[in-house]
């Protein structure tokens, strides 16, 4: 079952990775801008290993992570997290199952915001069914295949989501750093 105001939101090279050692292993300024854009203002729904390794890298001390959203982190609770970090916008969600889970952070957002699930891998596969669009972007290049961080083979990738996946609009493509990516966006039917 689809939920109304549930997105996803991925990038994935051309063999289905989506992150290598706790990072993105490609750098594409183009696809992260896009990210913000899209989640800025709304919910985002991460893994806690995901969120460990935004917390890490991409999160100056003092400052909150992703700014402009409210971040729920699913898995694990405590957080295990430097002292030194705004968590002020973070909100833990042990995990009762991906349904349950997406229904109680939707409790924490008002009506007009939007929960993006944003990774990693076991997210992906276990809540992206519900959501009622996906923004993919599609980077072109081939990476080390770790068993972590493959988002789905490509038989199932879409398939164990249910049938129903149409492209809906090709948002262009550009080149950033030497990486061409291509933004799609995905409607269930």
């Amino acid at each position: 079952m689809r939920m109304k105001r549930v997105e996803g939101i991925l990038a994935v090279s051309k063999n289905n990775v989506i992150g290598q050692g706790n990072s993105l292993p490609w750098s594409h300024k183009g696809d992260l801008k896009r990210f913000r854009s899209i989640t800025m203002g709304n919910g985002v729904l991460l893994g806690y290993p995901t969120f460990l390794s935004i917390a890490e890298k991409y999160t100056i001390s003092g400052k909150q992570i992703l700014p402009g959203r409210t971040v729920f982190v699913v898995g694990r609770e405590p957080l295990d997290l430097p002292t030194n970090l705004d968590l002020s916008n973070v909100i833990t969600i042990p995990t009762y199952g991906a349904k349950d889970d997406i229904e109680t952070s939707l409790g924490y957002l008002s009506p007009e915001q939007t929960l993006f699930i944003a990774g990693g891998a076991r997210v992906y596969r276990d809540y992206l069914q519900y959501a009622e669009k996906i923004h993919l972007t599609n980077i072109d290049i081939i990476c080390p295949v770790d068993h972590d961080t493959v988002f789905l083979t490509s038989e199932t990738a879409w398939g164990m989501m249910g049938v129903g996946w149409r492209s809906i609009i090709e948002n262009g493509s550009e080149i950033c750093d030497d990486v061409k990516a291509s933004y799609v966006t995905m409607l269930s039917v």
